[in-house]
């Protein structure tokens, strides 16, 4: 395995396809580490730091943060700098105008988020006050992931009527509170082509990070707004309904709680297909252009693929998916 090394010189940044100086990049996992992605194969110093924030913030947190992404992290015990995610189990089904999330963490620590009339984020947060460590990991979250909100059951905090009385009905709630969680699809549709942009340059290198086919992707995961990508052509499926056993990675058998990553040639288009957490496969095509046609290794099946085991942030490979189905160990430089 080669491992990514800092340009020296001028680089063409993967994210926004501009020339940078050297002082300019910075070391991007492809793959999130909140899922996982940690591996030397699936980083890159060749993403210039202006678009590495923007990402970490609009495409890879979002992600993370998913219902479904969050789930299988809590359960797989997948930490992100040793701590397990907070989980939103969902939003409070009730007649009341406001919508209340509920954010759970360790120890049944939660936090109910929603925003007033006037615009402005309040939580209210419940735990034993007793215990030092819920206050620790309170404080935590708050900082995190409640920083713009004020805390409304907090002593120093002079709460409004209104606000006393959205309080008030959640507690009249209690154990009758019913939630409906929510899946992101704009979340799993930027990060699908995020990564497969990241994982498609640095496979094919300079040449793919200046074409045209690079700009059609970057265009879609820059857009903030939804309409304006589902108006863009990108052709794929964000697949978080859709289990491997519809799909085109059953060939390769993807392991349980695993990520497996894969850049395969289909009737001449490039397609990078994603599976996360063993069941949940996405696809989306990358080139249509027939001159990228070959170049992938392999010859009744051409693909690469990176296999990752989430919990231990390791991952094996890139092999070729020929290797993968008949068992040989390939590695591809």
């Amino acid at each position: 395995m080669v491992r990514p090394s800092r340009p020296t010189g001028p680089f063409d940044c993967f994210y926004c396809g501009e020339k940078k100086p050297a002082e300019a990049a910075s070391k991007e996992h492809i793959v999130p580490v909140c899922i996982g992605g940690g591996g030397e194969q699936l980083i890159t110093w060749r993403v210039c730091g202006t678009c590495n924030g923007f990402m970490s913030k609009h495409v890879d947190l979002p992600f993370g943060r998913d219902w479904v992404v969050a789930s299988h992290r809590l359960v797989g015990k997948i930490a992100n700098r040793g701590k397990p995610p907070v989980l939103c189990m969902g939003v409070v089904q009730w007649a009341r105008p406001e919508q209340v999330e509920v954010h759970v963490a360790d120890e049944g620590v939660s936090f109910y988020r929603w925003r007033t009339t006037g615009g402005d984020e309040r939580v209210l947060v419940t735990l034993d006050p007793s215990k030092e460590r819920h206050l620790r990991l309170a404080r935590r979250v708050l900082k995190k992931r409640f920083s713009d909100a004020k805390v409304v059951n907090d002593a120093s905090y002079k709460a409004t009527p209104e606000e006393d009385d959205v309080v008030d009905a959640l507690a009249q709630l209690g154990a009758k509170m019913s939630l409906k969680y929510t899946i992101s699809r704009t979340a799993w549709d930027r990060a699908l082509v995020k990564m497969a942009l990241g994982l498609t340059c640095k496979q094919f290198g300079r040449e793919f990070v200046v074409s045209d086919c690079a700009a059609e992707l970057r265009r879609f995961v820059w857009e903030m707004d939804a309409d304006k990508r589902a108006n863009m052509g990108i052709a794929g499926v964000s697949g978080f309904l859709r289990t491997v056993e519809e799909g085109v990675s059953k060939v390769w058998r993807p392991v349980p709680g695993s990520h497996d990553l894969a850049l395969i040639e289909s009737n001449g288009d490039i397609r990078f297909v994603m599976v996360v957490f063993g069941q949940y496969e996405n696809i989306v095509r990358v080139s249509a252009d027939p001159s990228w046609a070959g170049r992938l290794p392999g010859h009744m099946i051409r693909g690469v693929l990176w296999r990752v085991e989430p919990e231990r942030k390791q991952v094996d490979g890139p092999q070729s998916i020929l290797a993968r189905i008949q068992g040989v160990p390939s590695a591809v430089d």
